[in-house]
C-alpha cells in the first residue's frame, strides 16, 4: 500500500470511529503522534473492533496528535481516570513503570521478529504484569520499529559525528545517558514542541521511528536522517484502571481483545512500511544515509553497560538479547 493511501485510510478509520453516535458508553484514547500515522491506523482498528464486538454499546473517541496532552500527561489522565486508553512508548512509560524503560536500552532489540519474540515472551509478559501493578492496566504491546537519527548539520555515520550536537530526548535516564556517552549534548523536550525547535535551531536533531518523521512532516525541518536502528520502540497499550473498574467483565474482554488485535496489525503495518518510508522521505528531499559500521556505535556505548545492568539487572538483558 502507498504511504498516501495508508494515510487516507487511517484519517478514514479515525473519523469513522470518532463519529459513532448514540453509543451508551465512550472511551476517550489518546496518543501523542498524528492521525495519519501507525498509532492512528491501530486507533482506527481498535475503536472499529470495540464497537463491532459491542454491538455499538461501546464508542471509542479518538484522540491524535496530543490533543489531551503530552505523553506524561495522559499517562497521569489514566491514573486519576480523565482518560481510558492510552498508546505511548517506553520513555515516559518509565517515569511510572521502571522496569518498561529497558526497551530504551541501545541496540537491544535487534528487530522486527527478535521484538516479537521478546514482547510475545516470559519477559513481555512479566513487564504487563509490572504495568498492571502501578495504577495502570496494560493490554497489548505492538511497537513503532527501528528509531534512526534525524539531524540538521550534518548526518551521522560515526559516533564522533554526533559530539556536540544537541540532540532532543524525551524525559528520559536511558536517553540522556546514551547520547551523553556518544558525545552528544541530550536536550528534553516535549514532542509537541519538537518541529519548530528543529525548524528554528533550537535542537539540532532528534530519534524517531522513520513513520513518525514522515507523519509529522519533520522532512520539512530536518534535512538528514541516518539508518542508526540504534532503539526499537515499542508501544504499550494501556487502559486507566477507574475505567477498567466501571466496565463490565463482558466488555473488558471485549476492549482487551480489540487492544490486542490493534497491536498486532500495527506490528504488521510498521514493518510494511519500514521500507516504503525511508523511500518516501528521500522523494521528500531529505538526505538518507545507511550507517555502515553499526558496531562502532554498539563498542562506543560500551562504557554505559554498566549503568544500564545496574538499573534492569544483567540478567534481563541477556535474556532479552538471548531470546529468539
Amino acid at each position: 500500500m502507498k504511504l498516501s493511501a495508508f494515510c487516507l485510510a487511517a484519517a478514514i478509520s479515525v473519523s469513522a470511529a470518532a463519529g459513532v453516535a448514540n453509543a451508551q458508553t465512550s472511551l476517550k484514547l489518546g496518543f501523542a503522534t498524528a492521525a495519519t500515522s501507525p498509532y492512528g491506523y491501530a486507533a482506527g482498528i481498535l475503536a472499529e473492533e470495540v464497537k463491532q464486538k459491542s454491538g455499538g454499546r461501546l464508542n471509542v473517541e479518538i484522540f491524535p496528535a496530543s490533543q489531551l496532552g503530552g505523553e506524561r500527561e495522559m499517562i497521569e489522565g489514566l491514573q486519576i481516570g480523565t482518560l481510558d486508553l492510552n498508546f505511548t512508548s517506553p520513555a515516559p512509560l518509565g517515569n511510572f513503570v521502571p522496569d518498561v524503560a529497558v526497551f530504551e536500552v541501545p541496540f537491544l532489540i535487534r528487530g522486527f521478529a527478535h521484538a516479537d519474540a521478546v514482547l510475545d515472551g516470559a519477559v513481555g509478559q512479566g513487564l504487563i504484569g509490572k504495568i498492571n501493578g502501578r495504577n495502570l492496566v496494560g493490554l497489548a504491546f505492538g511497537y513503532l520499529g527501528p528509531v534512526h537519527l534525524v539531524t540538521n548539520p550534518r548526518p551521522i555515520t560515526k559516533p564522533e559525528d554526533l559530539r556536540g550536537l544537541k540532540i532532543r530526548t524525551q524525559e528520559n535516564e536511558i536517553h540522556l545517558i546514551t547520547f551523553r556517552t556518544l558525545g552528544a549534548l541530550p536536550t528534553p523536550m516535549a514532542f509537541p514542541e519538537l518541529f519548530g525547535a528543529l525548524q528554528q535551531g533550537a535542537v539540532d536533531g532528534m530519534d524517531n521511528p522513520s513513520t513518525t518523521v514522515r507523519s509529522g512532516r519533520f522532512f520539512q525541518a530536518a534535512k538528514h536522517i541516518s539508518l542508526t536502528g540504534h532503539r526499537f520502540i515499542i508501544t504499550p497499550m494501556l487502559a486507566s484502571p477507574v475505567t477498567w473498574g466501571k466496565l463490565s467483565p463482558q466488555d473488558r474482554q471485549i476492549v482487551a481483545d480489540a487492544a490486542k488485535t490493534a497491536a498486532l496489525a500495527l506490528r504488521k503495518r510498521v514493518q510494511e512500511l519500514e521500507e516504503e518510508t525511508i523511500k518516501a522521505l528521500a522523494s521528500e528531499g531529505m538526505q538518507v544515509t545507511k550507517v555502515a559500521d553499526i558496531d562502532a556505535f554498539v563498542q562506543a556505548l560500551k562504557p554505559a553497560e554498566a549503568e544500564f545492568a545496574r538499573r534492569f539487572g544483567r540478567e534481563t538483558l541477556e535474556a532479552i538479547r538471548n531470546t529468539k
